[in-house]
C-alpha cells in the first residue's frame, strides 16, 4: 500500500508495512507506523474460565468476561471452587463453639450448600423445621461437619429432587423429609443408626435409596406412601425384603433389593426423563421425571409400573406402544390434564385405579388384548363421553366407570361375563346400554343412579343369571325392560325407585326375588311368565302393589307386553 503523506510531507511518502499487531478490548489488527490499519477483526478462540478471560488465538490477549461456575455436588467442575449459599440463618450453639443452621434466611438459592464451617466455626446441625415449606428448594448439599438433621427439617419441600447425606450425619429426625414429592433418590451416610418415624413418608417420586451400613432400625412408616421406591441398596444388616411392609414400608413397592455382595442396580434414566427398571428382557417404566405434555412411550418398554404418572398434572396425551403388556395400579391416577389415551394391542391387564379421577379425559382407545378392566379403572373420569370395551375383555371391575358423569355411549364386548359392583354407578348421561349374551352377572349397584338410562337390552340367548342388589336403583328414566330367560335371581332393591318404569317382563326362570325389588316403582306394570308366585319370592317383593299379570293374562302385541282383554 502506497502512503503519500500529507501536504507537509508528514510522514514522508512510503510503502506501508503493516507489521505491528495492535489490539483493544474487542478487536485486533495490523498497523503501519503511519497509523493506517489493516485486517481488523474481533478477538476469537480460547475459552474463558471461572477466574480468567478467554485468550485470543491470534493476538494472545485476554478478552470478554469470565464464565459462570458450573457446580456439581456443590463444587465447580471448572475451577474446583466450593459453592457458598449466602444468607442462610445460623445460630451459635454448644457454648458458642459451633453453628446450627436455623433456616433459609435471606438466601435466594434454589440449590443450597450447607458448609462445613461458618465464620471459622464448624456447622454441626440443621435445626428442626429449618427449611420446612421451602417450595423453591431443588437440591441440598450437606458438608461433612454436620452430625444431625432435626425433626421436620425439610418437610413439604415439594420441589426438592436430591439430597446428599454425608457420613458425618448420625441422626435424622422425625418427618425430616416428609412429603418431599419431587425427591428422586437418597443416599443415607454410613454413620446414621436409625431412620425415624415418617422420615421419608409421602416422597412419591423416590425411586432408589441407599441404606448406610450402620443403620440398625427403621421406624414405623418411615417410607410409607413411597409408591415408586423400586430399588434399595442395603449396606446394613437389616433384613429388607421386596414386597414387605416391615422396616417402615421401605420394601413395600421394591423390585430390587441388593447388597454390597449380591446384585447391582437395575435402574437407569434416559434423556427423555423415563426411569426404567431392566431385568433381563423386561423393561419396566417406573417413573417419569420430565414435564412434556404429549408422550409416545419408547417401543422397548414391556410394562408400566404402579403410580408412574400419578398426579402428573402436565400430561395431556399418551400413546402406549404394543410392546407393553401391563399397566399397573394407579399408573395415571389424578392426571388432571390428560385428555386422550391410546392403549397398545399387547396390554392384557389394566390395573386398579389406572385412570382414576382423570377429570379431562375425553378419549380412550383400549387395545384388543386387554382381558380385564381393574377396580376403579376410570372412576370419576368426568369428561369421558364414550367407551368401546373390546371383545378381549372378560370382566369390568368394581366401580370401574363410577361417576363418569358425561358418559353417553358404552359398547360392551362379547366376552364380558361380569359387570362388577357399582361399575357404572352415577353415570348420569348414559341413555342406553346393550348387555351382551356373555354376561352372567350384573353386580350390585352396577347402574345405580344412571338417571338418563332409558333402555336396557340383552343379547339373544343371554347367559345372565343374577341382577344384583340395587343394580338399577334410582334409574329415573328407565321406561321398560324385558328380563331374559335364564335369569334366576333379582336381588334386593334391584329396580328400587324407578319412577318412569312402566313395564317389566319376568321370565319363568326367576326363582328368587328379594324384598323391595320394585319398591317405589309407582307407574309399573309387571308381566310374569309364571302362573303364580314361586315360593322363593319374598313376601314384600312388590311392596307398593304394582299391577301384576300372570301367565295367560297377557300377551305380546307387536313385541310389547299387553294385558289380554
Amino acid at each position: 500500500t502506497a502512503c503519500n503523506g500529507d501536504n507537509n510531507d508528514n510522514p514522508p511518502a512510503h510503502t506501508c508495512a503493516f507489521d505491528q499487531l495492535k489490539y483493544d478490548e474487542t478487536n485486533h489488527w495490523y498497523e503501519c507506523t503511519c497509523g493506517l490499519k489493516q485486517g481488523e477483526e474481533t478477538h476469537k478462540g480460547g475459552e474463558a474460565t471461572c477466574k480468567e478471560k478467554a485468550i485470543c488465538e491470534v493476538c494472545e490477549q485476554s478478552y470478554g468476561e469470565t464464565s459462570s461456575h458450573v457446580y456439581v455436588l456443590g463444587l465447580c467442575k471448572r475451577c474446583g471452587e466450593e459453592k457458598v449459599s449466602k444468607g442462610l440463618k445460623y445460630v451459635l450453639i454448644n457454648n458458642k463453639t459451633e453453628y446450627e443452621v436455623r433456616g433459609i434466611g435471606t438466601c435466594t438459592d434454589t440449590d443450597i450448600v450447607i458448609p462445613a464451617t461458618y465464620e471459622g466455626k464448624p456447622v454441626t446441625s440443621i435445626s428442626e423445621e429449618a427449611f420446612e415449606f421451602c417450595d423453591s428448594l431443588t437440591s441440598v448439599i450437606i458438608r461433612d461437619n454436620v452430625t444431625s438433621i432435626g425433626d421436620y427439617a425439610f418437610q413439604y419441600c415439594e420441589s426438592l429432587t436430591s439430597i446428599d447425606i454425608p457420613d458425618s450425619v448420625t441422626s435424622i429426625g422425625v418427618r425430616a423429609f416428609f412429603n418431599c414429592h419431587s425427591l428422586q433418590s437418597v443416599e443415607i451416610g454410613n454413620n446414621v443408626t436409625n431412620i425415624s418415624v415418617n422420615t421419608f413418608s409421602g416422597c412419591s417420586s423416590l425411586t432408589s435409596v441407599v441404606i448406610g451400613d450402620s443403620v440398625t432400625s427403621i421406624d414405623v412408616n418411615a417410607f410409607d406412601n413411597c409408591y415408586k421406591l423400586v430399588e434399595i441398596y442395603n449396606k446394613s444388616k437389616l433384613n429388607i425384603v421386596a414386597g414387605s411392609s416391615d422396616n417402615g414400608y421401605i420394601g413395600k413397592y421394591a423390585l430390587n433389593v441388593y447388597t454390597p455382595t449380591s446384585g447391582k442396580s437395575k435402574l437407569s434414566t434416559d434423556s427423555n426423563g423415563y426411569v426404567i427398571y431392566t431385568d433381563g428382557e423386561d423393561k419396566i417404566l417406573v417413573s417419569y421425571v420430565s414435564n412434556k405434555t404429549d408422550l409416545i412411550l419408547p417401543n422397548e418398554l414391556t410394562a408400566i409400573y404402579e403410580y408412574v404418572f400419578y398426579n402428573c398434572d402436565s400430561l395431556q396425551s399418551i400413546d402406549i406402544p404394543d410392546s407393553v403388556t401391563s399397566i399397573g395400579k394407579r399408573a395415571f391416577c389424578n392426571c388432571d390434564s390428560l385428555t386422550s389415551v391410546v392403549i397398545g394391542d399387547s396390554v392384557t391387564s389394566l390395573g386398579g385405579y389406572a385412570f382414576y379421577d382423570c377429570d379431562s379425559l375425553t378419549s380412550v382407545v383400549i387395545g384388543d388384548s386387554v382381558t380385564s378392566l381393574g377396580d376403579y379403572a376410570f372412576y370419576s373420569c368426568e369428561s369421558l363421553t364414550s367407551i368401546d370395551i373390546p371383545d378381549s375383555v372378560t370382566s369390568i371391575g368394581y366401580e370401574a366407570f363410577r361417576d363418569c358423569d358425561s358418559l353417553q355411549s358404552v359398547e360392551i364386548g362379547n366376552s364380558v361375563t361380569s359387570i362388577d359392583v357399582n361399575a357404572f354407578n352415577g353415570c348420569d348421561s348414559l341413555a342406553s346400554i346393550d348387555i351382551p349374551n356373555s354376561v352372567t352377572n350384573i353386580g350390585s349397584g352396577a347402574f345405580w343412579s344412571c338417571k338418563s338410562l332409558k333402555t336396557v337390552t340383552f343379547g339373544e340367548n343371554s347367559k345372565l343369571k343374577t341382577i344384583g342388589e340395587g343394580a338399577f336403583h334410582y334409574c329415573d328414566s328407565l321406561a321398560s325392560i324385558i328380563i331374559p330367560d335364564g335369569v334366576t335371581t333379582l336381588d334386593y332393591y334391584a329396580f328400587f325407585d324407578c319412577p318412569s318404569l312402566t313395564s317389566i317382563v319376568i321370565p319363568d326362570s326367576v326363582t328368587t326375588i328379594k324384598h323391595h325389588t320394585f319398591a317405589f316403582c309407582e307407574s309399573l306394570t309387571i308381566y310374569c311368565e309364571r302362573a303364580s308366585i314361586p315360593s322363593g319370592w319374598s313376601d314384600i317383593w312388590n311392596p307398593h302393589g304394582c299391577k301384576v299379570y300372570w301367565a295367560g293374562q297377557w300377551e305380546y302385541v307387536g313385541g310389547v307386553p299387553t294385558p289380554k282383554n
